[in-house]
C-alpha cells in the first residue's frame, strides 16, 4: 500500500463523495495558480478553527512566534487568499506561498523553501473532524507555516533548509526530511522557564497542540543525531517531542551537518 492511499483510507473523508469532489475543484484551480471561492461551510470550519487555536497559540505556542502574527491581518472569519497572505509575507520575510493540487515530494517541497517558496494546499480540512488532520490543509498552511515565516529567524531557518535540500544527496535528503519534521513542523522550544510550541505542525492541531505540553509527555532535549535515528508517524498525533534550546542551535546544527551543501566550513 503506497503512503498516498494509506492516508486517503485513514482520512475522515473518505466515505464523504462530496468532500472528495470539492477537494478535486480546489485542486483543479491550484494547478492553474487561482484562488478557490470558499463556501460558507468552509469559511465555518476556518472561523471554528481560528478561535480555539488562536486561544491554544496564546498559551502554549512560542512567545516570540506571536509578536509578528498580527501583521498577517488574519480575518477570524474568512478563509484568506494566498494573494492576501503574499502581500503581509513579502513585506516580513520575503516569502510567498504557491498552491499546489496535493501532497508533493519531500525534496521538491523542501527545496522549493531555498527560493522562498511555500508550496500549499488550499483545501480544508472535513468538518467531522476539525481537531485534527493527518494532512497539510489551508489552516496548517495559514495558522502554522504562515505564522512561522512571519518571524524573521523562522523564516530564514527555512531558507536554510531549502537551500540544503536544492543540493542534498538522497541520503541526506531523507535526514534533513526528519530534521523538519521534528524542529519546525513538530518542535518544542524553551522560552524562559517554559517548554513552548513552534511547530507549524503543532500550531495548527486543536487537539495535538496542548498535549504536546502535558508532563505525561515524552519530551527530549534536541539531539540532532537522535533525531536523524528516529522515524516519525506520518498518520497520527506524535508520540515523543524534541526541545530545542534556541533557534540558533538549530541553525548552527544545519551549518555544521551540511556543511558542504552550503558552501561553508565547519
Amino acid at each position: 500500500m503506497t503512503d498516498i492511499t494509506k492516508l486517503q483510507l485513514l482520512h475522515p473523508s473518505a466515505s464523504d463523495q462530496n468532500y472528495r469532489k470539492r477537494r478535486q475543484e480546489i485542486a483543479k484551480l491550484s494547478r492553474t495558480g487561482q484562488n478557490p471561492i470558499y463556501s460558507s461551510a468552509e469559511n465555518q470550519i476556518w472561523a471554528f478553527c481560528f478561535e480555539k487555536l488562536s486561544q491554544l497559540q496564546d498559551k502554549y505556542a512560542w512567545s516570540q512566534l506571536l509578536k509578528n502574527k498580527g501583521y498577517l491581518n488574519l480575518d477570524p472569519h474568512s478563509i484568506p487568499t494566498f494573494d492576501t497572505i503574499n502581500k503581509s509575507l513579502l513585506n516580513l520575510s520575503g516569502f510567498r506561498f504557491e498552491p499546489v493540487a496535493g501532497l508533493v515530494s519531500g525534496k521538491k517541497f523542501l527545496s522549493k523553501l531555498g527560493d522562498k517558496i511555500m508550496l500549499s494546499t488550499q483545501y480544508i480540512r472535513h468538518g467531522s473532524n476539525p481537531f485534527y488532520t493527518p494532512e497539510p490543509d489551508i489552516i496548517h498552511e495559514i495558522l502554522g507555516h504562515a505564522v512561522s515565516f512571519a518571524n524573521p529567524k523562522l523564516a530564514e531557518i527555512n531558507l536554510i533548509f531549502g537551500k540544503i535540500a536544492q543540493k542534498a544527496s538522497s541520503s541526506n535528503l531523507k535526514k534533513l526530511g526528519k530534521l523538519y519534521w521534528f524542529t519546525i513542523e513538530f518542535g518544542l522550544i524553551k522560552d524562559g522557564n517554559d517548554v513552548k510550541a513552534y511547530g507549524a505542525g503543532l500550531l495548527s492541531s486543536i487537539e495535538e497542540m496542548s498535549g504536546a505540553l502535558e508532563d505525561s509527555t515524552k519530551h527530549k532535549m534536541f539531539d540532532i543525531q537522535q533525531i536523524f535515528d528516529t522515524n516519525y508517524d506520518f498518520y497520527n498525533i506524535q508520540n515523543e517531542y524534541f526541545v530545542l534550546p534556541s533557534l540558533d542551535i538549530l541553525k548552527k546544527a544545519l551549518q555544521e551537518n551540511f556543511a558542504k551543501y552550503l558552501k561553508i566550513s565547519k
